[in-house]
């Protein structure tokens, strides 16, 4: 009987140092330093518990619920990101375990954080290009001119044309920034306007004063003689550093996406689906009535890969289609429609006009891409923001911007009745309800 008392008390000492060994200092927020609102997700930080830490359970209390009696979470580090709706509080403790998965005491209750919607202003940054590209026009001697997005001249740079091209058709620029040979700095791919038969240009990037590398012509065929206009969009499509290059068109060119791959491969047609850089758009009525595509490449999923989504022109009911990387063979995204199609939410909008432009962009710094999705002057300054959920399906933002992720950046001038206990325009269809209707293949 003595002896069982000795062990066992041995076993309680034991235990109690390793409970004071994996004590943890005060919970601290990383960012924000305190209780503040915050986009998306938070960051929580620690000091280290001593002793042999093997990890951290995380607890969390939303809305001044109680704490959890399970952990939400384990990290192996002092650190952790929580994420949260639109409008829910969160606070945290966290408690530290060794290897046998004893846990020491829990942490003091963390600052409490909301979570509240990105404000216009960062929306309408996503959407402003940092540099702006205009073509001076010249019939011999066209100038490209770059500008600040606060106007200022950043340089005028000469551009000389293959010999297949007519300088005069040099016009309308749309330039993207990529980094094309994965050095960190970018270059510049410009696209140019109908009657340039195709061309892109790649040149340096600000550094080295956007000096020219070389121009590429899209294989276009027959096509491209109808409206030559390209309009490029970058990003990683590989995850091997390097931006790849997607390339969409003008109206009358069939509902085509062209795919270039990055500089270490001499910028060669990718692998798509179908052949030799080219994805065809599966809505054959739109592709013969307009066949305008404006593509964006980014991170929608988190996996360090970028996705390709494809916005339409006049006549597409407000559609898009978003078509995974290229280690998923460009296959369909997972949508509330089928074949990786979706659109935007406004039913009158599309009826009359239907313009769709993403671009992609982290709006709530959590490593991953959301969608936004512009539309046309008609749209009166609206935005609809997409983002993939967990199971990876593309779907309104409603957590990031209740109720179905639209945001307005100008005042509107048309008549639906603005709501501002929601910040939302009523009389917008819940994109889950909508009846909607997919094009045909």
């Amino acid at each position: 009987m003595n002896r069982t008392r000795a062990v066992h008390g041995a076993h309680l000492a034991r235990l109690t140092a390793l409970r004071r060994l994996l004590a943890l200092a005060c919970l601290v927020l990383a960012s924000p330093a305190s209780a503040a609102d915050v986009v998306g997700a938070a960051s929580f930080a620690w000091s280290a518990a001593s002793g042999p830490v093997s990890g951290y359970s995380v607890f969390t209390s939303r809305n001044g619920d109680p704490m959890g009696a399970q952990p939400e979470t384990t990290t192996s580090g002092p650190t952790v990101t929580i994420s949260g709706a639109v409008g829910t509080t969160v606070a945290i403790q966290v408690a530290a375990f060794d290897a046998q998965g004893n846990p020491g005491p829990l942490s003091p209750v963390s600052d409490a954080v909301q979570f509240v919607a990105p404000p216009p202003s960062s929306v309408q940054e996503a959407l402003t290009p940092p540099l702006a590209f205009e073509i001076l026009p010249d019939p011999t001697a066209p100038v490209l001119e770059v500008r600040t997005a606060a106007g200022s001249v950043v340089a005028q740079v000469a551009v000389t044309p293959p010999a297949a091209l007519d300088p005069a058709d040099v016009d309308d620029a749309r330039g993207a920034l990529c980094d094309l040979d994965g050095d960190g700095a970018d270059e510049l791919v410009l696209g140019f306007g109908p009657a340039a038969d195709g061309w892109l240009e790649i040149r340096s990037g600000a550094a080295t004063g956007f000096s020219p590398d070389r121009w590429l012509q899209v294989p276009f065929g027959t096509l491209v003689t109808g409206n030559g206009e390209t309009r490029p969009a970058c990003g990683d499509l590989d995850a091997d550093g390097r931006d790849e290059i997607a390339v969409g068109f003008g109206s009358g060119t069939e509902g085509w996406v062209y795919v270039l791959e990055d500089a270490s491969l001499d910028f060669a047609p990718a692998q798509t689906p179908d052949g030799d850089g080219w994805i065809a758009l599966p809505w054959q009525a739109y592709a013969q009535a307009n066949g305008s595509t404006e593509p964006a490449l980014g991170d929608l999923d988190g996996d360090g890969r970028a996705e390709l989504v494809v916005g339409l022109g006049t006549g597409s009911d407000g559609w898009l289609w978003a078509l995974d990387d290229a280690a998923a063979a460009f296959a369909p995204m997972p949508t509330h429609f089928q074949n990786g199609w979706f659109h935007s939410t406004w039913a009158s909008y599309n009826a009359a006009d239907g313009t769709t432009r993403p671009t992609a962009a982290d709006l709530d710094g959590d490593g991953g891409d959301e969608l936004l999705v512009e539309l046309s002057a008609a749209g009166e300054g609206r935005v609809q923001v997409f983002r993939v959920s967990g199971a990876g399906l593309v779907h309104p933002a409603e957590d990031l911007l209740p109720p179905t992720g639209w945001i307005e950046l100008e005042p509107p001038t048309g008549a639906l009745p603005f709501d501002p206990l929601t910040n939302a325009w009523l009389g917008w269809l819940s994109f889950l309800t909508g009846p909607g209707s997919e094009p045909a293949p």
